[in-house]
């Protein structure tokens, strides 16, 4: 059963880089606001989330380490939370308020990997290092392999053994100090492993291709989740839950569960990640709308099961602003152009000088196109010019009492009894720079300008 958990960011522009699990079952998470405008010390928090709720705080860095995001969080046998960025590893005593990582002295240039194995050995990978490096700092450990270049995984074996996920194979350090190479169940085949680790019965490795390898009793057995081309993808997570099912996350392909030998693979049609979505509608069937910078997307289905997909009819459209209008058509600006359309496909129908369109209670859809603006409804377009409207047109919105209101790059407009009523900056607007409008059914209307934002009442 999946549950939701609300992530509550401490900034709207942060997004969670890695997680971790303590020993009391609460979620630790690694958040960075990639915002330019904010102070590079600033971005980054970390929180904790205890079943209830979210407690975020910033995470101070001392001086030299505000310069990179964290991307892994671990926790030591000892509790405490170890953070890998590119930069180098940090240490933090999670009960210090402060929220100060302490830098680790040893110098590893890229941490790819971080093992806490057996007796307390803590050892380390870099990026484009071929030796394994001691955190107690031990002498380190070369890799006398001329096929590895570089480690990407570490785990450690009930023998003691020590297994390296490499660019040439899996390696594998014995207690005596001996290295081996291992190619996988294929010699002739050599798949890249990305991540392992040991259930206490067999070693598993996950891949580049998405198969997974199980190491028992010295034979070797290679395992392929049910995926698709496009979800064959470099494993990004192996692990084995408190009721032994194996669980597979593949890098931006979903994740897949083994209970057995039955998979289940958890998925999203499209994966909207790092999709930029622009703007959204509800078309009549109640069917969600997304604009996106990959095309349209919908979702749609039972409410309790929703399901969000690519819309093929919609591919070439870079939607800029969408609308929707009681007859079941979707309206979608994209460079330039006015479509309509449904599922079954969309239609040209106009070309515009400003990427603004909206849908009126009564179904009438608008839009600016050249130097006028355009009412179309039942099929029927009408024109209202735009002469006496300084500026450009940035949006347009229509009130429950059918007044047109327009934001331009001069102020904003709104259309009473065939007239155009201005305003600006001498009536109360942050800056005459008008990039959204919205009216509320209380008859009073909200403006985002480059000032900051406004508010009219009747």
């Amino acid at each position: 059963v999946w549950q939701d958990v609300p992530l509550a960011l401490p900034h709207p522009q942060a997004a969670i880089r890695a997680i971790a699990a303590d020993e009391d079952g609460r979620l630790w998470a690694a958040a960075y606001a990639n915002v330019d405008m904010i102070p590079e010390a600033e971005r980054h928090y970390l929180g904790v989330f205890d079943g209830a709720a979210w407690r975020w705080r910033r995470l101070v860095w001392p001086s030299g380490g505000g310069q990179a995001a964290v991307n892994r969080l671990k926790f030591a046998p000892d509790g405490a939370l170890w953070l890998k960025t590119a930069a180098g590893l940090w240490t933090l005593d999670t009960k210090n308020k402060t929220g100060q990582p302490a830098r680790f002295p040893l110098e590893i240039r890229e941490p790819t990997a971080v093992l806490f194995g057996k007796e307390g050995r803590a050892i380390a990978a870099g990026r484009f290092q071929t030796e394994l490096i001691p955190l107690d700092g031990g002498a380190r450990i070369p890799i006398p392999l001329p096929q590895i270049k570089q480690v990407y995984a570490l785990a450690q074996t009930a023998d003691g053994a020590v297994w390296a996920g490499t660019d040439g194979g899996a390696a594998r350090l014995s207690p005596d100090g001996g290295w081996d190479l291992f190619y996988g169940p294929d010699p002739a085949a050599v798949t890249l492993p990305t991540t392992l680790f040991d259930d206490g019965a067999s070693l598993w490795l996950g891949t580049f291709g998405g198969a997974v390898w199980r190491i028992a009793g010295g034979r070797a057995q290679e395992i392929w989740p049910p995926l698709t081309p496009q979800q064959a993808n470099p494993t990004s997570a192996l692990l084995r839950d408190g009721g032994g099912a194996l669980w597979l996350g593949l890098f931006g392909g979903g994740a897949a569960r083994r209970d057995g030998r039955t998979w289940t693979t958890f998925t999203a049609e499209p994966d909207l990640f790092q999709a930029q979505t622009v703007d959204a509608a509800q078309a009549a069937d109640r069917t969600i709308w997304l604009g996106a910078d990959r095309g349209l997307f919908t979702i749609g289905g039972a409410a309790d099961d929703p399901v969000c997909r690519f819309e093929p009819a919609g591919r070439e459209i870079l939607a800029q602003a969408l609308a929707a209008d009681p007859q079941g058509n979707v309206w979608a600006v994209s460079e330039g152009a006015l479509w309509r359309g449904n599922q079954a496909g969309f239609q040209r129908v106009a070309t515009l000088v400003q990427p603004a369109v909206t849908a009126a209670p009564n179904g009438a859809v608008w839009f600016a196109a050249a130097e006028e603006l355009a009412r179309e409804i039942n099929g029927r377009r009408q024109t209202i010019s735009l002469a006496d409207v300084p500026g450009e047109a940035t949006d347009i919105a229509v009130g429950r009492d059918g007044r047109i209101w327009l934001g331009t790059t001069a102020g904003a407009a709104a259309l009473e009894e065939g007239q155009w009523r201005l305003l600006t900056t001498r009536d109360g607007l942050g800056n005459n720079e008008v990039w959204r409008v919205r009216p509320l059914p209380d008859g009073s209307v909200w403006f985002l300008t480059a000032g900051g934002v406004s508010w009219l009442r009747p």
